[in-house]
């Protein structure tokens, strides 16, 4: 049943943001993808795959669509975008709270839960038994965090 949930809240998005973006002349075709078929590849953060569905994420302006496949027990540290972000939580269940300092303590949402985080405003994730989760926004998608320490990615040499 989750996974038949998430494919319809996934299909109801996907449908409804490719709507939008064929009106903006930027998408020429309906595209819709089961959630089963989605084609994952690793992201640069360790342990986490991602998709991109939609839009360009780099380019400014553009509305993007991502979708993040996190495992049991990920944490994600306080960070900000430059831009609004809309979090669907897909399967499983997440924690998203709010400020400088990570607390795991708060309930986790689930399936069909809907998140907004302005841009600029400290935020961070968890998840005890993994999720998968999607993001919208416009362009340029980029991620700070508020400790340089606590990024994940492989550093450039």
């Amino acid at each position: 049943m989750k996974i038949k949930l998430g494919a319809l809240l996934l299909f109801s998005f996907v449908f409804v943001f490719s709507m939008h973006a064929a009106e903006m002349g930027s998408m020429p075709d309906h595209v819709i993808v089961p959630l089963n078929q989605v084609k994952w590849m690793p992201s640069e953060f360790p342990g986490i795959s991602m998709a991109v569905m939609q839009g360009d994420p780099s380019k400014a302006g553009e509305p993007f669509t991502l979708l993040f496949k996190a495992p049991a027990g990920f944490k994600f540290a306080p960070h900000f975008h430059p831009t609004d972000e809309n979090v669907f939580v897909l399967q499983g269940k997440m924690g998203l709270g709010m400020g400088d300092t990570m607390d795991v303590s708060g309930a986790e949402a689930g399936v069909g839960t809907y998140a907004r985080v302005s841009k600029d405003a400290h935020h961070y994730a968890w998840s005890k038994e993994g999720a998968t989760f999607s993001v919208s926004a416009i362009g340029p998608f980029a991620i700070t965090f508020v400790n340089p320490k606590d990024d994940p990615r492989p550093k450039k040499q």
